[in-house]
């Protein structure tokens, strides 16, 4: 379908292109104003029309120009719908983009009036900090190679690295093409309301595609963000068509199942949003130093251990950020304070967030090795692009010149499917250089890009997968676990669930391990992103995750493994978990991932610490670890049996809790040396619904069902005493 009406809609928002843009005037009448200027102009370019300088990166060669800001960094109809027949239709989403827009560009003058007014710092309302956050993610989700990613009228067109899941949630969720999903994710992020409790994160991910729902909970929770400014007047940061796309860090490569070479995992340690020559926008991991973390040396070599050690299994010895040392800090904020070097709860605090808290951004100058290093990151990303765009003429030989002829040891490197490209690339920056003056030669090596993940064709998989289930009728131990599997909703993706499932337990114990040391209200707030995140994962998934959860906890071997075979099963096969898979129709919706959760996460802590009869070493007052622990186990973890989401069970209990409570509890409390008195009424409460528990829950399942549900449920999940 063709579109009626042709516009030019930005990728980058205007408000931003201002920052770079200045005055036209007309060389042949520099004096004149637009009316007495009477030269021909192009649209858009006339005396006292905003224009931007630029790199124009088309070929046959690279040269300097200067083109309208109207004109630059967008396509014509990016955002229209040509599935609606309506134009306020078709537009949608370029009109939510500009609601969103004109709220984001407030919070970005007031940043830049701010430093240019010489101000340290600008304080942000939570509010305000959570909008820019889900902002900065839009203007990368929003850009150009994701408009190559998803654009397509057919679904065989899309050909990420993720095709196979995308096609599934398609199919599951009735879009007929790419372009609905993106479309999709698009408005449900924006309209996402991010409350300060963080629901939105356990809700976002069933909202939306969620592989990309799980991108942008990590974008928003695990980086924390600074503003930067060159501390020389001569320095400036340029934009170019993907520099809200760029990261750095090290990354892999892995082959599709057409034998092209393509983007496999990376590791993000900076990510970059430039607002104006002066001032960018660092998200940088919450795994790299942190001077008001790392004032203790142990939490310092626990943090580099954690991540240095992990991140080298995956990418090699010799990783490491080219901007560990950047000088900046977290932002302050008004409900902590600096103590000796560390953040410790202002006196009063309750551990609760709120929309009116305050949050404190300095303006962090960095020298002008950072500044090169930054805009080399943008330039070795160029390649492909169109534009760049800076704003002093006499800064761009020094920008170029810096990239041609600085270290290629993350730069610069000529290898993969297409290296002439490339090359012919770099090749063109040099000219270009030389042109304006420089007399430096390029510097640039080659490498060899062999893949680090082997991969299988999806079709090969797929019959594995189908032979497995079929041995022996199903009856195999791979067939059943593979059952319990689909049984959660599990495709014949399996592949690429359980390296996704590992990737979660390797993030989660690289996040436990950089929390050794830190407060507890830090502490508390990773176990609860971590749990929120993961929980919103699909049953199968998470059901995975646990499995392997428990096979690192205990040492069995890695679970982060990436050449995955159906032997992983082996390992990991049998599990307190797998009677909610056989039973999974009797919970709630969103019950079934928690119930799984409490139950793994109790029986790895009774493994672990050998307790084996919990009740006897609870009751006792000689015990050999601490109550804090037993407490976790029975009370904090699972939390009241009347909220369990098993619906005839809830029914009872909070039956069987009235009448406790009006009646008297029957037998007298159980004398724990922990817990109070309404934890003692629960813990009755658990007992007479256990004794109650067949009848309630008959005909919902098969007898031998139920009985192992009861025997898993009521000894790990809702831990509950002996009658006797």
């Amino acid at each position: 379908m063709s579109f009626t009406n042709t516009e030019y809609q930005h990728f980058i928002p205007q408000f931003i292109l201002k920052n770079y843009s200045y005055p036209f005037q007309c060389p042949k009448a520099e004096h004149k104003g637009r009316k007495k200027c009477k030269c021909k102009h192009e649209k858009d370019k006339f005396p006292g029309d905003l224009v931007v300088n630029c790199v124009d990166l088309t070929p046959p060669r690279f040269r300097l120009e200067t083109y309208p800001r109207k004109r630059i960094f967008g396509a014509p109809n990016m955002y229209n719908d040509p599935a609606k027949t309506v134009s306020h239709e078709q537009r949608r989403i370029e009109t939510m983009f500009g609601k969103m827009e004109s709220q984001a560009s407030t919070i970005f003058r007031r940043i830049v009036k701010n430093h240019e007014a010489g101000d340290a710092a600008v304080t942000l309302t939570r509010i305000e900090r959570d909008l820019l956050r889900k902002f900065l993610f839009l203007l990368k989700y929003r850009g150009s190679g994701f408009h190559q990613r998803f654009y397509h009228d057919k679904p065989e067109d899309y050909c990420s690295n993720d095709r196979e899941l995308l096609l599934e949630y398609m199919k599951e969720h009735h879009f007929s093409t790419p372009r609905d999903v993106w479309y999709h994710n698009l408005e449900t992020i924006m309209n996402l309301e991010m409350d300060p409790e963080r629901k939105w994160m356990r809700e976002l991910p069933r909202k939306m595609f969620f592989d990309d729902a799980y991108w942008f909970i990590m974008h928003c929770e695990m980086y924390y963000m600074a503003i930067c400014t060159p501390s020389e007047v001569t320095d400036e940061f340029i934009l170019t068509d993907n520099c809200y796309n760029v990261f750095e860090g090290p990354s892999t490569f892995i082959r599709d199942a057409t034998g092209k070479m393509i983007a496999g995992y990376h590791a993000g340690y900076h990510e970059f949003a430039p607002i104006s020559p002066r001032l960018i926008i660092v998200l940088r991991n919450l795994a790299l130093p942190n001077p008001e973390e790392d004032y203790d040396w142990e939490i310092s070599r626990a943090r580099n251990d954690a991540l240095w050690s992990s991140f080298q299994r995956v990418y090699g010895e010799d990783t490491k950020s080219m901007l560990e040392d950047l000088p900046i800090k977290k932002c302050r904020n008004n409900y902590s304070e600096i103590i000796n070097g560390e953040a410790h709860p202002v006196a009063g605090y309750d551990g609760k967030f709120r929309p009116t808290d305050k949050f404190h951004f300095t303006y962090h100058p960095i020298k002008n090795g950072h500044v090169n290093t930054i805009n080399n990151i943008f330039l070795d990303n160029a390649c492909g692009i169109s534009t760049i765009a800076y704003r002093n003429k006499e800064n761009i030989k020094h920008i170029l010149e810096s990239y041609v002829s600085g270290p290629c040891d993350s730069h610069k490197i000529v290898g993969g499917d297409n290296p002439d490209s490339r090359y012919s690339f770099m090749r063109g920056l040099e000219t270009l250089a030389k042109h304006l003056g420089s007399q430096k030669p390029l510097v640039w090596r080659t490498m060899k890009m062999v893949p680090t993940i082997s991969t299988r064709l999806p079709t090969d998989k797929q019959l594995e997968f189908r032979r497995v289930m079929q041995s022996e009728n199903g009856r195999s131990p791979v067939a059943i676990f593979l059952t319990l599997y689909m049984k959660l909703g599990g495709k014949a993706l399996f592949d690429r669930d359980v390296p996704q499932a590992g990737k979660m337990v390797h993030f989660q114990s690289v996040i436990e391990s950089l929390s050794v040391g830190c407060s507890e209200m830090i502490q508390l707030r990773n176990k609860l992103i971590i749990s929120t995140m993961f929980m919103a994962s699909y049953c199968s998934r998470y059901w995975l995750y646990l499995k392997l959860l428990r096979k690192e906890q205990f040492g069995y071997c890695d679970a982060t493994q990436d050449e995955v075979d159906l032997l992983v099963i082996e390992e990991v096969r049998e599990g307190p978990e797998d009677i909610f898979a056989q039973t999974s129709q009797l919970y709630t919706e969103n019950a079934l991932n928690n119930l799984m959760r409490i139950t793994v996460l109790n029986d790895i802590v009774t493994r672990k610490y050998m307790i084996e009869t919990l009740w006897i070493e609870s009751f006792s007052t000689k015990y050999t670890v601490s109550h804090a622990l037993f407490y976790s186990i029975i009370f904090a973890r699972p939390g009241k049996i009347r909220d369990c989401g098993i619906p005839d069970v809830e029914l009872l209990a909070k039956r069987e809790e009235e009448g406790l409570r009006t009646e008297g509890i029957r037998g007298g409390l159980f004398h724990l040396p922990f817990g109070s008195e309404e934890e003692h009424l629960e813990l009755m409460v658990r007992v007479h619904v256990r004794s109650n528990f067949q009848v309630a829950m008959g005909g919902k399942a098969e007898d031998g069902l139920l009985r192992e549900l009861e025997d898993v449920f009521f000894r790990l999940t809702f831990p509950t005493p002996p009658l006797d």
